[in-house]
């Protein structure tokens, strides 16, 4: 949030933004400091008499040196952190932060209070000017280091907190995503891009811990609702299409060639490809998410852009340690230490809830956490966690923070946002990595290895599996009873057909069993990457190559094909445009798949 301010351009100007009374009270003040120098019973009546008395006394480096050191403690490190602002203004947020107690504050032009020796130096704005600034660098003292204030020992968790470990769900979900994706499962509004209630319910399944809060989960009489889109599965439904792993066609998510080469890729790499993506997109803001704050679309466009918000929690997060818990206030003050505090609402005035002007989020008793807080929790827990980047500790949202008492209009409820319910949060290895404050990542198997396949070609579960890992088995095999699936070619040739590769398949396969792969699965393999081989696509207008001739001659003969196509020499025929599908389906139930032709 800017904030225009008249700010001193020298130390003259400084000091005549005070009143008469409050010059003269200023130069008493200077005399007391320089007894020997300045004869506090003759000082002069006239305001720029006064001004030039107080500029003149400080005019030299000994004297300036002389009058910081009669200030405090408090009143120098006040003075170190202006100094250390780029506009050379106070950051109380940030001093707060690293102290721990309020910064020393002068007596503001045409306030209350004595006057200080502190006013010679801090203008009534909490500002210095350039001039005086560059001298008192060298007699300030230096900052303190910022530091984050961990808990002791591991998160306490009871029937109040919950622990959301995230690394390894992410790696799951990400490809859970994509194979649904990839099956047409998933439906999204074709003016947001947001994920729909239907596909909500189909995709938290297939997540490996499911949502952060469960469809159990009780909900306050008249409160704020988690909502049927819950979080992960809203936050999916984006990341995947910032990312550009997906696009809406037709109304539903379609995997684009990016995404489909991504699921042959390392988990990893994949999601710090969509955190970096995400940090820049524009398309969708996290602010959004807090339905209960209204006048968000107003014409006097309250919200700046997402993206300096994020960079700078991403920032913040870089600088926290690996595996430590922090309490989520806690990782503010370390990020207003660290300067990275921000500001996303640039018109508070026109935010408000329930009335306009009374429920207005614009008066002064309205804090950063009310609503910059609010955003940076909706980031933090909806994407950061969903990517694997923190762990988290939650609650119930309602009632979970202690900061609505003095909002208008806010009796009925308990929370400002579903995101209320974020109390702790710590750095995993995958978010270090991600994040640039680790050179490498080691990931970690989800489980043992859950499949094996018989010489008949049986798929058995040998226990439950995660959700991503049946969603591409049920891709390729049928279901034969509870436990057990068959490997089916025709399904093989299905998915080959929708551009998943025969090798990611046999891959698979192959990582999810602990013995060797059975002569007659291999033997399947071979068979119909032999098959796929037989057929080639050779122009837009059907011209098909065929490697083998007794197989072409069949196509060409046989009653059940040549009405669709025409021979025409001993490599190639001509299939007539209309009899795709057909054609198609009758080959495949040979075995064979024709690549690249129109469905």
């Amino acid at each position: 949030m800017a904030f225009y301010r008249s700010l001193p351009l020298s130390h003259y100007d400084l000091i005549d933004q005070f009143n008469v009374p409050e010059v003269q009270s200023l130069a008493r003040v200077i005399s007391y400091t320089f007894p020997v120098e300045i004869d506090s019973r003759a000082l002069p009546k006239h305001k720029a008499d006064c001004i030039r008395l107080i500029i003149s006394t400080l005019a030299s480096e000994a004297n300036l040196a002389r009058a910081f050191a009669a200030l405090t403690e408090n009143e120098q490190h006040t003075i170190s952190i202006i100094l250390d602002d780029p506009e050379l203004v106070l950051d109380a947020k940030r001093y707060v932060a690293i102290y721990g107690v309020r910064p020393a504050t002068p007596r503001t032009a045409y306030g209350s209070g004595k006057m200080t020796l502190l006013n010679a130096f801090i203008s009534a704005d909490q500002s210095i000017p350039p001039e005086l600034a560059k001298r008192l660098r060298p007699l300030a003292p230096k900052l303190k280091e910022p530091g984050a204030s961990y808990l002791a020992g591991d998160l306490p968790v009871n029937d109040e907190l919950w622990l959301h470990a995230t690394e390894q769900a992410a790696c799951h979900d990400m490809l859970a995503v994509l194979n649904l994706i990839d099956q047409k499962a998933i439906k999204v509004s074709a003016a947001t891009g947001t994920i729909t209630d239907a596909a909500a319910e189909i995709l938290r399944p297939a997540l490996l811990a499911g949502d952060y809060y469960t469809e159990e989960i009780p909900e306050c009489n008249g409160d704020l609702e988690i909502g049927k889109r819950g979080i992960k599965p809203f936050a999916w439904a984006l990341l995947v299409q910032a990312a550009g792993l997906a696009t809406l066609s037709g109304g539903k998510l379609a995997l684009t060639a990016v995404g489909m080469k991504a699921r042959t890729k390392p988990s990893q790499e994949i999601l710090r490809t969509i955190w970096n993506r995400w940090l820049k997109y524009t398309d969708f803001h996290e602010f959004s998410r807090l339905e209960e704050i209204k006048g968000q679309k107003s014409a006097k466009r309250p919200l700046s852009k997402p993206n300096d918000a994020r960079n700078a929690i991403a920032d913040t997060l870089a600088q926290l340690e690996v595996n430590r818990w922090i309490a989520i206030d806690d990782f503010f003050k370390f990020m207003f230490a660290n300067s990275n505090d921000f500001y996303v609402v640039r018109n508070a005035w026109a935010l408000y809830h329930s009335h306009a002007e009374y429920g207005s989020f614009g008066y002064s008793h309205i804090t950063w956490e009310h609503l910059n807080g609010r955003f940076a929790m909706a980031f933090l827990l909806e994407y950061c966690a969903t990517l694997g980047i923190i762990d988290v500790g939650i609650g119930l949202p309602w009632g979970a923070r202690k900061d609505m008492r003095d909002l208008w209009g806010w009796d009925e409820q308990s929370c400002i946002s579903r995101y209320d319910g974020l109390h702790y949060l710590r750095l995993t290895p995958l978010g270090a990595w991600i994040l640039g404050a680790a050179d490498e990542y080691l990931p970690q198997r989800i489980s043992a290895r859950a499949l094996k396949i018989l010489p008949n070609l049986d798929v058995v579960l040998c226990h439950t599996v995660e959700p991503a890992v049946l969603i591409q088995l049920e891709r390729i095999a049928e279901k034969t009873t509870e436990n057990v699936y068959h490997l089916a070619r025709e399904k093989i040739l299905d998915a080959c057909e929708d551009g998943v590769a025969l090798a990611d398949i046999l891959n698979f396969l192959t990582d999810q069993i602990d013995h060797e792969l059975p002569h007659t699965a291999g033997a399947l393999f071979r068979e119909v990457e032999e098959g796929l081989a037989k057929f080639t696509l050779k122009s837009s207008g059907y011209l098909i190559q065929c490697t083998d001739l007794g197989l072409i001659a069949q196509v060409t003969h046989d009653p059940a094909f040549s009405r669709w196509c025409q021979a025409v020499d001993d490599r190639h025929f001509y299939l007539r445009e209309g009899n795709e599908k057909a054609f198609r389906a009758a080959l495949k139930k040979m075995g064979y798949l024709i690549s690249g032709l129109k469905q």
